[in-house]
């Protein structure tokens, strides 16, 4: 009989601390599930369980092994959460750690690559062989700045192709040769540091004998045009024996008769072809 009463009182302390664990009362739950009763009626029942519980607390006290069971049973549930949250923090750290060593391998690769096609853009730059330049080399021993106003010269050919020059260039353009009397003594200072920043220079002479200047004129402004304008000038030199000679930075060509298609290869070939072809 004892041991029957012992075995419902072990149920008891079963089912009280399933109820503690969920932290509900059965009179809570008991009134959210019945109509509304009389106030005796409730405290009635207020009575009952905390009369019945304070019984199991006592059965609880009296039997350890039930007791160590209970409180072996919470730890270990503890320590299962416990071992949960930090299961989840380690996934959230592991998780975050590859995220951050994928972001630096990516930006490793990327680079990589980047450096990659540089060098081989670079490569191919110096690899590619500069395009047949037009016309004879001239050799040009300087290149240094002199103080404008001096004389630059002298030059290797007439008229130059390179050499010592002003800080300053002239503006692109066609120079008539109405314009010669406003533009400084030695233009050709300014000139020879154009052809350093790539520029084709047209030297026309009008005073050659038998030269019909017009048509002259007329063929190389087609010319220019036809070729973008950039980069080109037009300038009047009478000092040659030709009526037109064209330069670029170390190279000349000299034409006893226009030739608009032999003009147009020498500006597509030899235009920035020179030691600062960026330059304005």
């Amino acid at each position: 009989m004892m041991q029957m009463e012992a075995h419902g009182d072990v149920h008891d302390v079963i089912i009280l601390s399933q109820v503690l664990a969920e932290n509900k009362s059965p009179i809570m739950q008991k009134r959210q599930v019945s109509t509304p009763s009389a106030p005796s009626t409730v405290k009635s029942d207020a009575l009952e369980f905390w009369n019945r519980h304070f019984k199991l607390f006592g059965v609880l006290l009296s039997h350890k092994p039930v007791l160590n069971i209970w409180v072996s049973t919470y730890r270990t549930e503890k320590k299962v959460n416990q071992m949960k949250k930090t299961t989840r923090q380690m996934n959230r750290e592991a998780a975050k750690k590859k995220d951050t060593r994928q972001k630096i391998l990516y930006g490793s690769l990327g680079l990589v690559v980047i450096a990659v096609i540089t060098t081989l853009i670079l490569l191919g730059a110096k690899s590619t062989p500069s395009p047949d330049l037009l016309g004879d080399a001239v050799a040009i021993a300087s290149a240094a700045h002199v103080p404008e106003g001096s004389d630059p010269g002298p030059y290797n050919s007439n008229p130059p192709a390179g050499g010592r020059h002003y800080a300053s260039e002239f503006t692109q353009k066609f120079y008539e040769e109405s314009d010669l009397a406003s533009l400084p003594v030695h233009p050709e200072g300014y000139l020879v540091h154009n052809l350093e920043h790539g520029y084709v220079i047209f030297w026309y002479n009008c005073q050659k004998a038998s030269t019909d200047c017009e048509t002259l004129k007329q063929t190389i402004q087609s010319v220019m045009d036809e070729t973008g304008n950039t980069k080109l000038i037009a300038f009047p030199w009478s000092d040659m024996d030709v009526p037109l000679t064209m330069t670029s930075w170390g190279r000349i060509l000299k034409f006893t008769t226009p030739d608009p298609e032999l003009m147009k290869q020498f500006v597509e070939r030899n235009r920035y072809q020179a030691p600062e072809p960026d330059a304005s």
